[in-house]
């Protein structure tokens, strides 16, 4: 599914790129792949589905291409699975990333056109959200912390 997606776009993937952390360690991602730089500014992400979810996925991506206030996080809640927090967290640990392809892939699929299917997620589509997940995840710590510190104290 990478390679699909590093043919289509033109890309250079590293497909083991690490875990991406926050300055301070305490916030991270794990991409599937990256591109092969210091300051990586895109990276891919590849969900093999089951066929139900797969087709799922893309019509709901292809039907809401069709409004004009598309925004492709509104496509990544599929069935029971929502993608957004995930694809949010790369563009809150990775300042210098512009770019997300998040690959869907399923080879049970007849249809070739939609059997590897790619939703394009740029910085703009999700800088209204970036901040808060940030503080969210950061309040969400310092609970845990504390709560470590009182259970510390416990006899």
């Amino acid at each position: 599914a990478l390679e699909l997606t590093a043919q289509r776009y033109g890309l250079k993937l590293n497909t083991d790129p690490g875990m991406w952390l926050s300055d301070d360690g305490k916030l991270g991602v794990s991409p599937d792949a990256a591109e092969d730089s210091k300051h990586p500014t895109y990276a891919a992400e590849a969900k093999c589905l089951d066929s139900k979810n797969h087709l799922q996925g893309v019509l709901n991506d292809w039907l809401a291409r069709k409004k004009p206030d598309y925004n492709p996080i509104d496509s990544l809640k599929i069935s029971t699975s929502d993608f957004t927090d995930q694809v949010i967290q790369y563009f809150v640990i990775n300042p210098d990333l512009e770019v997300l392809y998040f690959g869907l892939y399923d080879d049970r699929v007849v249809l070739e056109n939609v059997m590897h299917y790619v939703i394009e997620i740029k910085r703009e589509h999700v800088k209204d959200y970036v901040d808060g997940q940030e503080l969210y995840e950061r309040d969400a710590i310092k609970t845990v912390e504390r709560m470590i510190q009182t259970l510390k104290e416990v006899k």
